[in-house]
């Protein structure tokens, strides 16, 4: 079959960045923002579903070198990155299932994992990358656990992998052990979660799974012998077919997108607990003002930086230092053929987690590029930002270890943890490598809870913001007890709360399929108040209780024997 290995000569002319092709690759214009093409390769002899011929990429670093492995239809390829202008194929693999538009690929340890959903032959391919980049050595072919899959997870600090969409349990996640042995899993747990699942995102034993068309659940998996759901989210902001999702490296925060035209990422804020629930919106709107119905696919985050793959807009990069406002401070559009967001073509995947800092990511008509992300700079080097009640008063303080042309620091303060104004300017220290300490006080706060970021600006005008972190100073309401717990069938379920003055608040109790058991609305009077929930007639299982009062949201778990 055909190949060529295209390099791309790069011309710089106000931010459009007009490009000669070499092959068979002949993406004609490219719009980026702070990011420059590294390399590009493409192949038009490939096979292709429609107008796809590549689909997923993954990322693998041994040995001081780097490799892309990217998805093709008929299987998978693997290319030597490490010095991008002398990019190498040193794999052409071909699948179980050698005709399938959809194929993931994950690696733990020096062992790549690969699924594919189509095909009778598809199954659960194991290889051993220790050979790179000379050959690798396929340890492990097996339908044992499924034939299809969709997508598989790993969470690396648990040694599971967790394959989402099989043909053996499609409204269920299958759970296996790579820890023990890597070469041959062993199942965990086999459990239906109430709905099709299309992916899932796990943090240590917390797993979120997206529904396409049914929302999202997130589960706890501590116990595989009793594993409960945590929340169910199935009306929600701008709602699509929940494709996928990434949360940020101390699980304080969901990034999700649907996978449907004129729908943003979702943002749910885990702070107060895993509700799920939306709180920001934002989209990409490359062709905009004229279009903004863009479709979101997959997203990924390393550090301070949420990593977007759009189908037309190609991979976008977000600031998420301000986890409820993301920046925008960089994008490459891998797919400039399109002149409007019709169809499912473009950028499918993106990784961001090579050693060197480079970017791989496949178009799903162009091939795999390597990108380099440039004049994304941070000129204030922030911790320690913290809010602290103070009776009628809040502190604030923050240090910084270095400044770099720091002008000044905006206090900036939010009822709802999305909506912000400035409360206060506090001066920086300009440049300096030594560590500088600040406080101010908020002397006329909010009543109940509040949100503060900061808004750096340094000399030329450019501007980052901090994380944001909250306060209260008194609760409306406040959570005592949920009990008994676990209940037995038809026993009464009882909540026991702490109201501090007159508020209204909703309640809802849904099963682990996500159906409403029970929900009411009430008016709570200040005191201990006490809400039995009945349970006549209701199953075995374990449910989820969510309330609502003004801004603050509570999920707890029940079980019921």
């Amino acid at each position: 079959m055909g190949e060529t290995f295209t390099r791309k000569r790069i011309l710089k002319q106000i931010g459009w960045m007009f490009i000669v092709v070499m092959g068979f690759g002949q993406v004609t214009g490219q719009v980026s923002q702070n990011m420059d093409l590294l390399f590009n390769w493409d192949d038009n002899s490939l096979p292709t579903s429609g107008t796809t011929a590549f689909n997923d990429i993954w990322g693998y670093a041994a040995s001081g070198r780097e490799y892309a492995i990217v998805g093709t239809i008929e299987g998978f390829r693997i290319f030597d990155v490490t010095t991008p202008s002398t990019t190498v194929q040193v794999v052409n693999e071909v699948g179980a299932s050698n005709n399938s538009l959809w194929r993931d690929l994950k690696t733990y340890q020096n062992y790549l994992y690969v699924v594919s959903d189509q095909g009778p032959s598809s199954s659960l391919q194991i290889y051993d990358l220790a050979g790179l980049p000379a050959s690798i050595n396929k340890v492990y072919d097996s339908q044992a656990f499924f034939s299809t899959c969709h997508n598989i997870f790993i969470d690396e600090s648990s040694g599971r992998l967790y394959a989402a969409g099989t043909t053996t349990s499609p409204s269920g996640i299958i759970i296996l052990d790579v820890l023990s042995d890597p070469t041959s899993p062993s199942l965990l747990a086999n459990f239906p979660l109430g709905a099709y699942v299309h992916d899932v995102y796990s943090h240590e034993d917390t797993l979120v799974a997206f529904f396409g068309t049914s929302g999202i659940g997130i589960f706890d998996f501590a116990d595989l012998a009793t594993p409960s759901m945590i929340s169910y989210v199935g009306t929600y902001t701008e709602p699509g077919y929940s494709h996928s999702g990434w949360a940020d490296e101390e699980f304080k925060t969901l990034y999700w997108a649907t996978e449907t035209n004129d729908t943003g990422i979702k943002i749910s804020d885990f702070t107060n607990g895993y509700t799920g629930d939306v709180d920001a919106v934002f989209r990409s709107t490359l062709l905009g003002p004229t279009l903004t119905n863009s479709i979101p696919h997959n997203q990924v985050v390393n550090g301070n930086y949420l990593y977007i793959s759009y189908y037309h807009d190609g991979v976008q990069i977000y600031d998420i230092t301000n986890r409820l406002s993301p920046v925008r401070v960089a994008y490459y559009d891998t797919h400039t053929q399109h002149t409007d967001y019709t169809g499912i073509r473009g950028n499918w995947g993106v990784y961001p987690f090579l050693p060197s800092g480079r970017i791989i990511a496949t178009d799903t008509e162009n091939g795999l590029f390597v990108l380099g992300l440039t004049n994304v700079t941070f000129p204030v080097e922030l911790t320690n930002f913290r809010a602290e009640n103070q009776g009628d008063q809040i502190r604030l303080a923050w240090s910084t270890e270095s400044e770099t042309n720091n002008d000044f620091f905006d206090v900036e303060r939010s009822a709802d943890g999305t909506s912000f104004e400035a409360i206060t300017k506090v001066d920086g220290a300009g440049t300096t490598s030594l560590r500088q300490d600040y406080e101010i006080l908020d002397v006329e706060p909010l009543d109940g809870r509040s949100y503060y970021r900061l808004r750096q600006v340094d000399r030329d005008g450019q501007e980052t913001y901090s994380e944001v972190v909250s306060v209260s100073r008194a609760r409306d309401l406040q959570l005592l007890s949920l009990s008994p717990n676990p209940a037995q069938g038809g026993q009464r379920v009882a909540l026991e709360l702490d109201v501090v003055e007159t508020i209204g608040m909703e309640i809802v109790v849904v099963d682990l399929m996500g159906r409403i058991m029970f929900q009411d609305v009430l008016e709570l009077a200040p005191g201990i108040q006490r809400i039995e929930i009945p349970t006549e007639g209701w199953t075995s299982g374990t449910y989820a209780v969510k309330l609502g009062a003004g801004s603050q949201k509570f999920a707890r778990k029940f079980i019921l024997n």
